[in-house]
């Protein structure tokens, strides 16, 4: 298994530098690379391929799943030498967030018609799937958008790929960063990165690896090489209040 990893650089850019070990992030040429828990898996399963993923050095971990299967899987986390809040991203539960004091959540599309907790978390973003939903999540304030499914994909079978075209598109067209998501794997990440996106969130190439660990730090490996810069970098989230609060 490969070794890791690094710290993150301070600063405006999520920039990172191989420099250390202890599972931090590596350095992708500024491009964010994210891997995303699978739902309704058990503890013990999820658990370990998250720490794992950690430990190889990808830049977040998105955690999937319903409130207090989320409680138990980032209470589990916390116990393990890899914790990292800043790394770890809540997918559509701000208060279990706001609770473990995690400042990164991510929302889905249906969030458009609410009203996003803007304010409360160092970093919101946002799912769409249009470049109409694209702007319209950036006009109220995403601090990102997540665009997909980019290719063909297990999560939406039978759903066409919105393509490599329509990403380019919706980074061309907006000033905010976009993450791309959907099919994205190692044999096809370089042509996504073309694109100038901010970088890539990915399920199957990862987590569904007999080894998740290996495949996440090949992943990295790839986006390294890919010779892309993005157009605008996912930025670095403000500092943590020092005492209390952990919003």
């Amino acid at each position: 298994m490969p070794q890791a990893f690094s710290h993150r650089v301070s600063g405006f850019r999520n920039a990172v530098v191989l420099c250390g070990r202890h599972g931090q992030a590596m350095s992708t040429n500024d491009f964010h690379v994210q891997v995303i828990s699978r739902r309704l898996r058990p503890l013990e399963r999820t658990v370990p391929i998250v720490t794992a993923v950690l430990e190889a050095g990808v830049a977040s971990v998105q955690l999937r799943d319903e409130g207090p299967s989320m409680m138990a899987m980032i209470q589990a986390l916390k116990q393990t030498p890899v914790w990292d809040r800043e790394r770890i991203v809540v997918n559509g539960e701000p208060r279990v967030a706001g609770a473990h004091g995690i400042r990164w959540v991510h929302l889905g599309a249906s969030w458009l018609e609410q009203t996003p907790p803007f304010g409360k978390f160092a970093r919101v973003g946002i799912s769409v799937h249009s470049l109409d939903e694209a702007i319209e999540a950036e006009s109220i304030g995403a601090d990102y958008v997540s665009f997909g499914h980019i290719f063909p994909t297990e999560s939406h079978p039978g759903v066409p790929g919105r393509d490599i075209a329509a990403l380019a598109d919706v980074v061309r067209r907006l000033e905010i960063p976009v993450l791309a998501v959907g099919g994205i794997n190692h044999a096809n990440i370089a042509s996504v990165l073309v694109t100038g996106c901010a970088g890539v969130a990915v399920i199957s190439a990862v987590v569904d690896h007999p080894e998740a660990g290996y495949a996440a730090s090949k992943l990295i490996e790839v986006v390294r090489s890919s010779g892309s810069q993005p157009k605008r970098a996912l930025p670095a989230m403000i500092p943590a209040p020092k005492q209390g609060g952990s919003l």
